[in-house]
C-alpha cells in the first residue's frame, strides 16, 4: 500500500507453485525479523502495510482479507504517521471519536478497532511493542437501533414477485433455507439429497479480483477451486457452517423444476466448470453477488414495496435475517435455529436476534403461571409487621402504655413478630417510629 493506503501490485513470476509458496514463506519470515529489529523506528503505516501483505494473509479467509485491506486504508490514513512505539490508548480513542464524527457507523468503527487489535497483537508477539494499546480501549458506543427485518407480508410479497424472474428459484431457496449469500451461490447438484429432501452446505462461493484470488490460492493450496478469473469455490465460513438444511419433499419440487429449466437454458458454448453448480448465469458462469444484490432490489420494487424500505431493508442477507426472526416468533427452539443457520453457538443466535426474545419471554411467564396457578394475594409488605399487629400497638400506645407494657401485653395476647418471635420494647419502639409504619393505613387510619 502507498502513503494513502492504496494497494500497490508487484508482479513476480515463478516456474512452479512450489517455488511461489516457498517465496511467500520466506517473505513472511523476513517481515517478522524486520519488525522485531526496527520496531522502535517503524511507523504504524509501514508496519500495517507489511502485516497486511506478508503476515495476515496466512491466517485469514479471502473475504476477511479483502475486507481488512479495505478498512486498513482508514487506519493508515489517520495513524500511519505515528511511530509504532508511540501509539497509546488515547490516540486510538481519539481516532474512534473522529471516525464517529465523520459518520462511520458503530459496526464499522468496531471492525476498525478489531483489526487494529489483531495487527498490534502480532507486534507484541514479535517484541516490537511491550503491550497492545488497542486492547486497553473499549467501545463506548452502543448501537441503539433495532435490527430491521422484513415482515411476514413483505417476505410473502417477495416470494410472489419472484415469479417470472431469472433468479426465481434462487431467491425462493434463500427464503426457505436462510443460507448465507455465498453458500447458495456455491451449491452443487452433488449437495442435494433428493431421498431425504435436504441440501448440504459445504461450499462458499467468493467473488474477488483475479490477483487477490491468485495470492490467496498460493498461500492456501488445495483449499479452493478456481472458477474462471474472479470466482473461487472454498469451504464454508466456519466448521459449524458445514450443515444439512431440510427442505421437505414438497419444496424439493423447486429444485427439480430448476434443474429442468437449467437443462433447457444450457448452451454448447457454456464454459466447462470443475463443479456442477446449481445456480449459473445466462452465460454459464457462477452468479455474481453484485448482480444478485441489484436483482433483489428490483424484485422488491416489483412487489410494490416502498422505495425507502427497499433502500433500507432489502438485501440478500435480509432474507436470512427474516427467516430466522419468524422461526423464533413461531417458537422454533433456539438450538434448532442456530444449527439451521450455521451459527457457532446459540449465544450468537440469541445476541443477533435479541429483539425477538421479549415476546418469547412473555410466553415463558405465562407457562410458569399455568404451572403454579394464580399468584397469592399480597395484602401487605412482607418486610413489615401485619396491619392488625400495628393497629393493636397503636391502640395500646394511645392508652398511655409504655413500650415495655405494650410488648408484655402483646406477648400475653398471643401476638408474634413476622419472624415468629416475641415482642420486646425495642421492637415496639421501632414500629412506632419507623416512617414505613407511620404511613401505613390501618382500618382507614394512618
Amino acid at each position: 500500500m502507498d502513503a494513502k493506503g492504496r494497494r500497490l501490485q508487484r508482479l513476480k513470476s515463478f516456474a512452479s507453485r512450489e517455488e511461489a509458496e516457498a517465496f511467500l514463506g520466506q517473505q513472511a519470515v523476513l517481515s517478522a525479523r524486520r519488525l522485531a529489529r526496527e520496531g522502535e523506528v517503524l511507523t504504524f503505516g509501514e508496519f500495517m502495510r507489511t502485516w497486511l501483505r506478508d503476515i495476515y494473509p496466512e491466517e485469514c479467509e479471502l473475504n476477511t482479507l479483502r475486507s481488512s485491506r479495505y478498512h486498513a486504508r482508514h487506519l493508515i490514513r489517520a495513524l500511519g504517521r505515528y511511530r509504532l512505539a508511540d501509539l497509546t490508548p488515547a490516540i486510538v480513542e481519539r481516532y474512534l471519536e473522529e471516525a464517529k464524527a465523520k459518520g462511520l457507523s458503530v459496526g464499522t468503527r468496531r471492525r476498525h478497532l478489531t483489526l487494529l487489535r489483531k495487527a498490534l497483537d502480532y507486534a507484541v508477539e514479535k517484541g516490537a511493542l511491550h503491550r497492545n494499546p488497542a486492547r486497553q480501549v473499549r467501545m463506548r458506543y452502543r448501537n441503539g437501533s433495532v435490527r430491521e427485518v422484513l415482515t411476514e407480508s413483505e417476505l410473502k410479497a417477495l416470494w410472489q414477485a419472484a415469479e417470472g424472474s431469472y433468479y426465481r428459484d434462487l431467491f425462493r431457496l434463500y427464503l426457505l433455507t436462510g443460507a448465507r449469500e455465498g453458500e447458495l451461490l456455491g451449491l452443487c447438484w452433488d449437495d442435494v439429497v433428493w431421498e431425504t429432501g435436504e441440501t448440504i452446505i459445504r461450499h462458499n462461493l467468493v467473488y474477488a479480483k483475479a490477483d487477490e484470488i491468485d495470492e490467496w490460492l498460493a498461500r492456501h493450496p488445495g483449499e479452493g477451486i478456481r472458477l474462471g478469473r474472479t470466482f473461487v469455490l472454498k469451504g464454508p465460513k466456519t466448521e459449524t457452517s458445514l450443515r444439512r438444511i431440510p427442505l421437505g419433499q414438497a419444496y424439493m419440487a423447486i429444485l427439480r423444476a430448476h434443474r429442468e429449466r437449467m437443462e433447457r437454458l444450457r448452451r454448447p458454448d457454456w464454459p466447462k466448470l470443475p463443479v456442477d453448480l446449481v445456480f449459473r448465469s445466462r452465460t454459464g458462469m457462477p452468479l455474481s453477488p453484485r448482480h444478485l444484490r441489484l436483482a433483489i432490489k428490483k424484485l422488491a420494487l416489483r412487489a410494490g414495496m416502498d422505495p425507502d424500505v427497499v433502500a433500507k431493508k432489502v438485501r440478500v442477507h435480509a432474507l436470512r435475517h427474516g427467516q430466522a426472526t419468524h422461526l423464533l416468533l413461531r417458537n422454533v427452539p433456539l438450538k434448532v435455529v442456530a444449527e439451521r443457520f450455521g451459527h457457532a453457538s446459540t449465544h450468537v443466535t440469541a445476541d443477533m436476534y435479541q429483539h425477538v426474545l421479549p415476546p418469547m419471554q412473555d410466553e415463558a411467564v405465562q407457562a410458569v403461571q399455568s404451572l403454579f396457578g394464580a399468584p397469592p394475594e399480597v395484602t401487605h409488605d412482607p418486610e413489615l409487621e401485619p396491619p392488625e399487629t400495628v393497629a393493636r400497638i397503636r391502640e395500646l400506645y394511645r392508652q398511655g402504655k409504655s413500650y415495655w407494657a405494650i410488648a408484655k401485653q402483646l406477648n400475653e395476647e398471643g401476638y408474634r413478630t413476622r419472624r415468629g418471635g416475641k415482642f420486646y420494647h425495642q421492637t415496639v419502639r421501632q414500629i412506632l417510629e419507623d416512617p414505613r409504619y407511620r404511613d401505613l393505613a390501618v382500618d382507614g387510619k394512618a
